[in-house]
């Protein structure tokens, strides 16, 4: 079994309001597809499918290459998603021909992974450097975003060959190497994990229904200002014909949302208190009970945390009871929650969200007294199946969060957030902010692009591969860029 091809689209979108969180901004999105293609001995061959978003602010923390410490311009934005686009045209390019290997984990780490290491920032398109300038490593995250749409390809192409759902089909008869040989490195973890294999992680029969997180981001209006259906509706979309909430509450009210999560800037912690307050007097009395804040590790050290929770609760009892959950206080995954916090944190679960890139990233957040870990497609299934393994043997929620996503990467998303339990419900919120992006993929999927009394429904992702039945779906796609 051989590679035979590997295409791959570049498909632009454009965000319908602004998309703020930390101290970025995203306005339009550039989304990866990859087709990989293998071709058996006797002729028959099977394709995989994957993708990703490009413009993802967490791929390039701050303090690193390419890092944005306080704000960019659209034109840097626009230079690292070409430095991407590079990445993986190399990636592409270098697939081809060559042997698939038998099973996805192998897959990434004998063909995607070598492919991907030693670029640099210079080498996959960056601008040279001054002479005798070290040459600057892109960041892990952001080659792990670009691998993630190859490595779900690979996923999906492994259903597909077997003819069974990919996550179902990564047992002990198809898989060459279990999840204690992938954390060898951790002899306790390694013997914690023996003989288990990922399909005796993931759950057997995924619940239909998820209970669906709303992202409110840093420039969302929160309040309709009188309530009428001029004010909570935008004008319908001439070509898709939908109907888009233009404030929080208004979504609250037409999804049924009950949990809404916060993008806060911990630059500036007493408009992050505000905000927090402003939102949850809004949407409390709307039967929203669950909220959550992230931070994107903006907080500079405990006593901002520390700050913000006595400004939470020291407000009002409701503002501090909805409180469920802080992601990634901090930038370092090492920096841990201290002891001794105020009374409103008493029932808060911390959690790691892009500090967690891979199974030693879930050890190191258990070590600084994060309660869970926060996983992504975007960030590979093969790094986050074994960090799901590893997080479920040291008793940590797991959180599948969204990327923004939307065509196939939000159905690889939800279809991983139902096999991994779905415990805390899922993020989804492309239909926020490019609610028209995805209308053939709708078509399809139509509970999954459109939440309903606060929940998306996965029953139609079924079949084989990822369970996209993206021969029903009917996407004119661009010029092929590989």
């Amino acid at each position: 079994m051989h590679f035979s091809d590997a295409a791959l689209y570049y498909i632009p979108v454009q965000t319908r309001v602004p998309l703020v969180f930390g101290n970025r901004t995203v306005e339009s999105v550039v989304v990866l597809r990859v087709g990989l293609t293998v071709r058996f001995a006797g002729g028959r061959s099977a394709t995989g499918w994957g993708e990703v978003p490009l413009n993802t602010a967490w791929a390039w923390p701050d303090g690193e290459p390419g890092g944005a410490a306080g704000g960019e311009t659209d034109r840097a934005t626009a230079r690292k998603v070409e430095i991407l686009q590079r990445l993986a045209e190399k990636i592409a390019t270098g697939i081809v021909p060559g042997e698939c290997p038998p099973d996805p984990f192998r897959a990434y780490r004998e063909v995607l992974e070598p492919l991907a290491a030693g670029i640099s920032a210079d080498s996959a398109g960056e601008e040279p450097k001054a002479p005798g300038a070290r040459r600057q490593n892109l960041p892990v995250s952001a080659v792990r975003l670009v691998l993630s749409a190859f490595d779900l390809a690979v996923f999906d192409l492994f259903g597909m060959v077997h003819d069974e759902p990919s996550f179902g089909a990564l047992d002990s008869r198809r898989m060459t190497m279990d999840l204690g040989e992938w954390v060898k490195d951790d002899p306790v973890m390694r013997r914690r994990l023996k003989n288990l294999y990922p399909a005796q992680v993931f759950t057997a029969r995924p619940k239909p229904l998820l209970n669906a997180w709303h992202l409110v981001g840093g420039a969302d209006t929160i309040a309709s200002s009188n309530g009428g259906p001029d004010d909570d509706r935008e004008k319908r979309s001439e070509s898709a014909g939908i109907d888009v909430p233009r404030s929080l509450d208004a979504w609250v009210r037409r999804d049924g949302i009950d949990r809404v999560k916060v993008k806060l800037s911990g630059l500036d912690v007493s408009t992050a208190i505000t905000r927090y307050l402003d939102v949850v007097r809004t949407v409390a009395p709307l039967g929203v009970h669950r909220v959550s804040v992230d931070f994107n590790g903006t907080l500079s050290g405990e006593r901002d945390l520390i700050r913000f929770l006595e400004g939470v609760g020291s407000d009002c009892g409701a503002c501090c009871s909805v409180l469920r959950m802080v992601e990634q206080p901090f930038a370092a995954i090492g920096e841990p929650i201290p002891a001794g916090l105020p009374a409103c944190a008493a029932d808060v679960l911390f959690s790691a969200d892009e500090s967690v890139t891979s199974w030693q990233d879930v050890i190191s957040a258990h070590d600084a007294r994060m309660d869970g870990v926060v996983l992504k497609t975007a960030k590979t299934l093969s790094e986050m199946i074994p960090a799901l393994a590893v997080a479920r043997s040291l008793e940590m929620d797991v959180f599948v969060q969204d990327l923004t996503n939307p065509m196939l990467a939000l159905i690889a998303h939800a279809a991983f957030a139902g096999a991994a339990g779905g415990e805390w419900g899922v993020e989804v919120n492309a239909t926020q902010f490019y609610p028209h992006a995805s209308g053939p993929e709708e078509q399809v999927h139509p509970g999954l692009f459109r939440r309903r009394n606060g929940c998306i429904d996965i029953s139609t992702i079924t079949g084989p591969g990822i369970g996209y039945r993206i021969d029903e779906i009917a996407r004119t796609l661009p010029v092929r860029a590989v």
